[in-house]
């Protein structure tokens, strides 16, 4: 038993070589989820083929219109070739006789001698409607208008509507001077008395108003026929010649024209006198023939003193020397000559049918 209580030096040796691998060892605890992974794209793939085509939508709402284009420059000249003379026409049958037609037209005037227009006769064309108007007055001489023809009617009522012009003065020409005026025919029918002094001044407010409302209307209407006068130089109302009809009256057609033989009217030192001839000379009523005189400043219905009228009488009227020189206006009426006024009878046929072929042709 002594060597085991001996000390024994013991040096380390050369490590051995490794032993062999010990077998596998159970499976280890799940260890804790990782940190969320990076997506990086990728680069991009080929290019597909090409889809099958779609089907055709509906159609679009129309736009909105275009500017118009620059003018495009002119072409050149075509060329022209003349054709062949064609195969004369057959000729057309005779046409209707349409022998003493006068086609050359008359213009004439009417006047209502009150406020409403009158109408022009059938067959014949309404040109223009107005004023009555008789007469300029530049400081007391007056010019007239022959009351059948077209200067009588006016379109529109002025009560001064010329100018005055002198070589010799300052201001060659004046316009608007107190010493300017007009006469128009008087409405018979106003309220307004036949001897009463009226006058109306420019600066009343009904001014426009009472003047027109004074003044007779008138219409100026075209015809193919000549109208014709017949005065009976008698109380009788005389007839149309063979083939002539009377003329319905333009202020009121359902009546005839029958009417008084007016000869002249005179104002101060004017008289006006009216062609036995015309049909204005066949006044429809037998009146005074009232006046009424614009100056550039107001007008006034002239008093039955300052207005004279002369009437054709009936030649065989007979007078007591009491009679002769007075004799009351309206009792009077029995011994003024009577009248008509006629046209052809077949004017109104001729007119309402060649008046347009007339017109084309001028």
């Amino acid at each position: 038993k002594q060597w085991y209580q001996r000390r024994v030096a013991i040096t380390a040796g050369n490590a051995g070589r490794d032993g062999n691998d010990g077998p596998p060892g159970p499976p280890g605890y799940a260890g804790p989820p990782g940190p969320a992974g990076k997506s990086i794209p990728g680069p991009p793939g080929p290019a597909g083929a090409p889809g099958v085509a779609g089907v055709a939508g509906p159609p679009g709402p129309t736009g909105m219109k275009g500017m118009q284009g620059l003018k495009g420059i002119q072409g050149p000249r075509g060329e022209t070739a003349k054709g062949p003379p064609g195969v004369p026409g057959a000729r057309g049958p005779p046409g209707k006789s349409v022998q003493g037609i006068q086609l050359n037209p008359y213009i004439v005037a009417f006047h209502s001698q009150t406020r409403t227009v009158p109408t022009c006769p059938k067959g014949m064309t309404k040109l223009w409607d107005g004023y009555s108007f008789m007469f300029i007055d530049v400081d007391n001489d007056r010019w007239s208008q022959q009351l059948g023809e077209p200067g009588s009617c006016k379109r529109t009522m002025h009560s001064a509507f010329f100018q005055e012009c002198e070589q010799e003065s300052a201001r060659e020409c004046e316009y608007g001077d107190r010493r300017h005026g007009t006469g128009w025919i008087h409405n018979a029918e106003s309220s307004v008395e036949e001897d009463e002094f009226m006058a109306w001044s420019k600066n009343d407010e009904s001014y426009n108003e009472v003047i027109v409302d004074m003044i007779s209307r008138c219409v100026v209407c075209e015809t193919v026929f000549e109208l014709v006068v017949n005065h009976s130089m008698s109380n009788e109302v005389p007839g149309c010649a063979d083939g002539y009809d009377i003329v319905p009256y333009p202020g009121d057609v359902t009546r005839d024209w029958i009417g008084y033989s007016f000869w002249q009217f005179t104002v101060d030192e004017l008289s006006v006198g009216v062609d036995l001839g015309s049909h204005a000379s066949c006044m429809i009523k037998f009146d005074r023939l009232g006046i009424v005189e614009c100056s550039s400043e107001a007008c006034i219905l002239l008093p039955s003193g300052d207005v004279r009228t002369i009437w054709v009488m009936d030649a065989n009227a007979q007078f007591d020397d009491k009679d002769v020189a007075y004799v009351d206006y309206q009792d009077n009426i029995e011994r003024v000559s009577r009248c008509t006024v006629c046209q052809r009878g077949d004017a109104k046929f001729y007119q309402s049918k060649f008046v347009k072929d007339y017109k084309m042709i001028n």
